[in-house]
């Protein structure tokens, strides 16, 4: 008889006693040990939990009623919310008339701009408009091979085969034939 037929006895209290159970226990004190430590888990019980008081069902209908009414509530001013911030976003917004004194004409404007700033006002719209700012910027050079790792892929999706023939009938002219 090995330990494990006895241990598998000892705690499975459903299965029969096999042949030589006590002579085992009597010899091998770690089997003897879980005896006794199975012995003193079983008298450990858990205390019943006390009976729940009952619970009229008029207060659990009501309780049910006033979470409805709540749902409601707070799906109506969702709704009510969603609505004015569509209206707020739609509404044109109210422009403020310019006094007589305070307004520009178109000539000193034009009097005003410098060519300068012009050119200043190119080399900006330039700048916000490069497809990679990273690898043609001066401020990048000093970091060399850097600005080639950390630039935005390359966008080709749109001048991809099937994306022209998807929309070369949305922008062909009559005499045009769709692109193949």
């Amino acid at each position: 008889m090995t330990c494990h037929d006895v241990a598998a006895a000892i705690v499975d209290e459903g299965l029969p006693r096999p042949v030589g159970f006590q002579a085992h226990l009597d010899q091998c004190p770690r089997c003897r040990e879980l005896a006794r430590l199975h012995a003193s888990a079983s008298k450990l019980r858990l205390a019943s939990p006390p009976a729940l008081a009952p619970i009229p069902r008029q207060a659990v209908l009501g309780e049910v009623r006033r979470r409805h009414h709540r749902r409601r509530a707070l799906a109506g001013v969702a709704v009510t919310g969603a609505v004015a911030a569509v209206a707020l976003l739609v509404m044109p917004p109210r422009v403020q008339p310019v006094p007589a004194s305070e307004m520009v004409t178109q000539a000193e404007l034009v009097s005003e701009v410098e060519p300068a700033s012009i050119g200043l006002l190119i080399d900006e719209v330039e700048s916000y408009t490069r497809r990679n700012p990273s690898v043609r910027d001066e401020t990048y050079a000093p970091f060399g091979a850097l600005a080639l790792w950390v630039r935005p892929p390359d966008t080709v999706a749109l001048e991809d085969r099937p994306f022209r023939t998807a929309i070369a009938p949305l922008h062909a002219s009559p005499t045009q034939e769709p692109a193949r």
